[in-house]
């Protein structure tokens, strides 16, 4: 019995590791890893959004300067920009694009209807591309609390984001512009998931609209 405890002992004392060299902060950074990777996006939209603001108040503040340089307003100037910003990250970041752009008509008014996400960054994406495509700005509609937050009212005023009633509405489309409209607005955004069903609480203004202003609906 003896004999087998010693053996035992040997055993163990031959298979014990005395010491584990490990990288804290490589352990640290593959567990924190998930989370970067989850919180991340939202904070590049908002940096984003920001960078616009930034980008639209160095125009306003520098217009005259920059009137003589592009020859052209500042407001257009710096929607190219702000454009060509958020087309590359939306190529960079998603590799996105637009099929059928070919079937948009470019002489008539239009009005496109969206599912809104979370971050409806597709809508952000999709009015850049048409802007450089075909330098036709969309007119969008936003939620009234967007219009409160701070440094909100150049990105509208530039963007030409509107809060939007039917009559408005109908009135920017007669006008021969196009618009973008999300029935589902933020409460589609708070509730959609990936058993998402359309969920616009019988919102049927962007179908006054269109019967109104006698438009295509896209």
């Amino acid at each position: 019995m003896f004999s087998i405890i010693l053996n035992l002992r040997k055993i163990l004392e031959d298979t014990i590791v005395e010491y584990i060299d490990v990288n804290f902060t490589l352990w640290l950074s593959w567990l924190l890893l998930p989370l970067l990777i989850t919180f991340l996006l939202p904070f590049v939209i908002v940096g984003l959004v920001y960078l616009t603001i930034l980008i639209l108040y160095i125009y306003k503040l520098h217009r005259v300067r920059l009137r003589n340089a592009y020859g052209t307003d500042w407001r257009n100037a710096a929607r190219n920009v702000v454009a060509a910003v958020w087309d590359a990250h939306g190529w960079i970041w998603y590799g996105y694009e637009v099929v059928g752009l070919e079937n948009i008509p470019q002489n008539e008014p239009v009005l496109f209807v969206f599912y809104h996400g979370a971050i409806p960054v597709d809508i952000y994406y999709f009015v850049s591309k048409i802007f450089l495509l075909h330098s036709r700005l969309i007119h969008t509609v936003g939620d009234r609390f967007l219009f409160k937050c701070p440094g909100w009212s150049i990105v509208a005023d530039v963007g030409k984001i509107i809060p939007g009633t039917v009559q408005t509405c109908s009135t920017i489309l007669k006008e021969g512009n196009m618009l973008a409209i999300s029935p589902g607005g933020v409460y589609e955004a708070q509730f959609g998931d990936s058993y998402y069903q359309l969920m616009w609480k019988k919102r049927v203004g962007f179908a006054k609209v269109a019967l109104d202003a006698k438009v295509r609906s896209i």
